[in-house]
């Protein structure tokens, strides 16, 4: 996919409503997709998903929840990642969204009073040697991602990021691939007591 966009429209935290749209890749190659299954996860690993809406066609970009007062959407406990999975008979795949690095969209539970931004960032290089039979490919990617959930009694901030580096190298008809992955996470939780 080369985009994602989704807005929560229900007003009780911890429930998802609204209409989670998607613009294909130029290249995607559909021959074998049947459908699309959006999912909320956990994570863009897929942890926890809960299935969003019903699945739709090839064809159609968007799938739907009807907003019909808080509650009302899906319960996503606290999974904040939009996932999509093309499937057919033999079974389903989650797709990228801009890079193979990146298979979620990350979004703001509106109900529960979180606010949540994520970037990412792909490099890449390519250096070809006239001397000596050698292509050398570097991919670097970062994302990061933050959010802020409130409460009555309580602020929560939470704060990962994840690097990712691979390089690949052929010289003389030798493949050399090093890949190197570090992530760095932090929560700080407020709470505020009121006595009378």
């Amino acid at each position: 996919f080369s985009s994602v966009d989704f807005t929560d429209e229900d007003a009780q935290g911890g429930y998802a409503s609204g209409t989670v749209r998607w613009v294909l890749d130029g290249n995607a190659d559909l021959a074998y997709t049947a459908e699309y299954v959006v999912y909320i996860a956990a994570d863009q690993v897929g942890t926890d998903a809960v299935q969003f809406g019903d699945p739709v066609p090839v064809g159609t970009n968007e799938v739907t929840v009807v907003d019909a007062g808080p509650g009302s959407g899906v319960y996503i406990n606290a999974n904040y990642h939009v996932m999509i999975y093309a499937r057919n008979s033999y079974g389903s795949e989650a797709g990228y969204i801009g890079t193979p690095a990146v298979t979620s969209f990350l979004f703001n539970d509106v109900g529960s009073s979180t606010s949540t931004s994520a970037t990412a960032t792909e490099t890449s290089t390519t250096t070809v040697s006239s001397t000596e039979t050698s292509v050398t490919t570097s991919t670097s990617l970062t994302m990061s991602s933050t959010s802020v959930t409130t409460s009555s009694t309580s602020v929560t901030l939470t704060s990962m990021t994840t690097s990712s580096t691979t390089e690949t190298s052929l010289t003389s008809n030798t493949l050399t691939t090093h890949t190197t992955t570090s992530t760095v996470s932090s929560t700080t939780t407020a709470t505020s007591t009121m006595t009378s």
